[in-house]
């Protein structure tokens, strides 16, 4: 085979194969999405809130209260002590 046949027959390969990767758009790839938009719209109750937060913010627990979570929260991972070390698997020597 001559030169200019082998480089006609891999244009044509290279044109059919790329040909073979083109698909039309579907009716899928317009509504792509929109179910994740939609469902994230109606979780969020007010969108508005972080802009206009309230003048009296609602007080529902007292100050002694207040204290004793946090200082639980605090002191709760010193009860357990230091974490365990990692398990280590040895195989052989």
């Amino acid at each position: 085979m001559n030169r200019t046949m082998i480089n006609s027959l891999f244009l044509m390969g290279t044109v059919l194969a790329s040909a073979g990767c083109e698909t039309p758009q579907s009716a899928l790839d317009d509504d792509f999405g929109n179910a994740y938009r939609n469902m994230v719209a109606s979780q969020i109750h007010n969108p508005d809130a972080a802009r206009m937060p309230p003048r009296d913010p609602p007080m529902t627990m007292d100050g002694q209260r207040g204290t004793q979570v946090i200082e639980a929260y605090r002191t709760d991972g010193k009860k357990n002590g230091p974490p365990k070390p990692a398990i280590s698997i040895n195989l052989g020597k």
